[in-house]
């Protein structure tokens, strides 16, 4: 048994702190931190990469279990999906038990061929645009006066003449932002998260637990 996690960009250690803080098991083969980082997470860049990587895992028969990530971006959840569904018809006979359902939480998770499964996140939840960064930023207590003023100095920002950011970036400009003016200036997410500034027990990270424990086989 071979499990993998494709994703599209660098985010495997901030997840993965949501996961270890979650008490989530590690995919079984994988016990090791140096096992899990060097062979389980496959950060690829570009959604292009996932799909090349997808079809290697399809074609290495020891593979079982394969989960993605991806950023949902203008292109919306459906182009996604359907994205990956194009790459599993290509590389296998039948694909079965993956078709699109909107608004998905929790994502997609599915044995498409015999002995293999495959689960799918669209960040930042499986139904909105967006990126990664509204995924994280929905983890921050709206109330936080940090987070207040970190919107406040984009919103200054962007009525300015000085934003250098094309708009969709902006959210990870308020991260940034948010991030920079906490004790720690330029706190890591990770960190953020140990400190609980970004919850991990949010709604959000649960159902994306959910999803990890689903796609894979753990212990």
């Amino acid at each position: 048994m071979a499990q993998t996690l494709i994703l599209e960009g660098n985010e495997g250690y901030v997840l993965s702190e949501i996961l270890k803080l979650s008490d989530a098991q590690h995919p079984t083969g994988y016990l090791s931190n140096e096992e899990y980082t060097k062979y389980f997470l496959k950060s690829v860049k570009g959604v292009s990469n996932v799909r090349k990587t997808l079809a290697q895992q399809i074609n290495d028969p020891t593979i079982t279990n394969v989960g993605i990530i991806v950023d949902a971006n203008s292109k919306g959840t459906k182009a996604r999906f359907d994205s990956i569904k194009s790459t599993l018809t290509q590389y296998l006979p039948t694909v079965e038990n993956w078709d699109y359902v909107a608004s998905s939480p929790a994502g997609w998770v599915a044995d498409v061929a015999p002995s293999f499964r495959v689960g799918l996140w669209v960040m930042p939840n499986n139904k909105d645009d967006g990126y990664f960064e509204h995924f994280l930023t929905e983890l921050i207590a709206p109330e936080d006066e940090s987070f207040l003023a970190a919107q406040e100095m984009l919103t200054s920002i962007q009525k300015s003449k000085n934003q250098r950011f094309p708009d969709l970036r902006a959210q990870k400009a308020l991260l940034a932002l948010f991030l920079a003016i906490q004790e720690e200036p330029g706190m890591s997410a990770v960190t953020a998260l140990r400190k609980g500034l970004l919850r991990h027990k949010h709604p959000a990270a649960r159902l994306f637990v959910d999803w990890y424990e689903n796609t894979f086989t753990l212990g």
